[in-house]
Order: C-alpha cells, then sequence, then structure tokens
C-alpha cells in the first residue's frame, strides 16, 4: 500500500460519500447545515473582548519594577 496521493481513490470516495449524501438527507443537515448554524451563533454569542476583569496583585516585593508592574496594571482599562 503506498502512502502517496492517488487520484482515482480519492475520486471513488468521493463518489460514495455524495451517493451516501443522497440517499440519506440527514447525513446532509449533519455534516453541513448544523456546523454553519453553530458557527454563525457561536460567532454573534462569544466575545473574546476583555474589558473590566478584576484581578488581584499581591506584592510581597516593594521592590521599583514590582510596584511599576502594579501600577500599570492599575491604570490599564482591562482590569480593575
Amino acid at each position: 500500500m503506498s502512502a502517496a496521493f492517488d487520484r482515482r481513490r480519492f475520486v471513488a470516495l468521493m463518489r460514495k460519500e455524495g451517493s451516501q449524501i443522497l440517499r440519506d438527507p440527514s447525513t446532509f443537515l449533519i455534516a453541513f447545515v448544523l456546523p454553519m448554524i453553530l458557527l454563525f451563533l457561536f460567532g454573534y454569542a462569544v466575545s473574546l473582548d476583555s474589558s473590566r476583569t478584576r484581578i488581584g496583585v499581591v506584592l510581597q516585593d516593594s521592590s521599583a519594577p514590582a510596584l511599576r508592574l502594579a501600577q500599570a496594571y492599575q491604570t490599564s482599562r482591562y482590569f480593575e
């Protein structure tokens, strides 16, 4: 068995799958329509923009870099 791409086998597989989809329309619904509906639904429903996320910072070191980092979090518009 060769690992190379065989065009004839691919065409035969596509014909077989096409005939199965035509024979059973629910397969088309499950394979193509439902994922498209979910894609649009989640595209509008899910927002990955974070704004005003509450965090807590514990400073165990009062060095200048640690204080600058804490100040950067306080002045950021993304964190409360």
